[in-house]
C-alpha cells in the first residue's frame, strides 16, 4: 500500500494527471434518460476516447445501442464493460436483457445467473428470472 501512495505522489508531482470523465458520463446518462439516444452515444464515445478503461462509459454506450435495437453492438459494449469490471453487476444485467431482446434466451439466463453469483439480492436479475419462470409456467422456480 505504501508503494501505491508513493507512486501516485510521484506521478502527480511529474505533472501527469488522469482524465476525469465523470462529467461526460453524467451527460451521457442524462441524455439517455431524456431519450436523446444519438447524443448519448456521442457523449459515451467521447468519454471512452478520454477514459478507455471506464466500464460505465461502455455500459452507457451499450444501453444507447440497445435503445436502437442494435443488439450486436450493445452486447459488445457490455462485454467490454465486463472485461474492465468483471464484478459489475449492472453490466451483466444489461447484457442479459440485451440477449433476451435479441432472442438469445440461453445466454440471457446465463448472464442473469452470473449477476446473481456476484450479488444474490440483485433485483434486476431476480425479477427477470422470476418473470421468465412464470412465462414458462414454472411457478415453483418463480418464487
Amino acid at each position: 500500500m505504501l508503494f501505491w501512495v508513493t507512486w501516485c505522489g510521484a506521478h502527480a508531482a511529474l505533472g501527469a494527471r488522469q482524465p476525469d470523465c465523470t462529467a461526460q458520463i453524467q451527460k451521457a446518462s442524462q441524455l439517455l434518460s431524456n431519450g436523446k439516444v444519438r447524443e448519448a452515444q456521442s457523449s459515451a464515445l467521447a468519454s471512452i476516447r478520454e477514459c478507455p478503461g471506464n466500464p460505465t462509459a461502455y455500459n452507457l454506450l451499450g444501453l444507447s445501442y440497445d435503445a436502437e435495437t442494435r443488439f450486436g453492438e450493445a452486447q459488445q459494449a457490455y462485454l467490454k464493460a465486463i472485461e474492465l469490471d468483471p464484478k459489475g453487476v449492472s453490466s451483466h444485467d444489461n447484457l442479459a436483457v440485451s440477449y433476451f431482446r435479441s432472442g438469445n434466451q440461453e445466454s440471457g439466463l446465463q448472464e442473469f445467473h452470473k449477476a446473481l453469483g456476484l450479488d444474490p439480492r440483485d433485483l434486476t436479475a431476480n425479477l427477470n428470472l422470476a418473470a421468465y419462470s412464470l412465462n414458462r409456467k414454472q411457478y415453483s422456480r418463480a418464487l
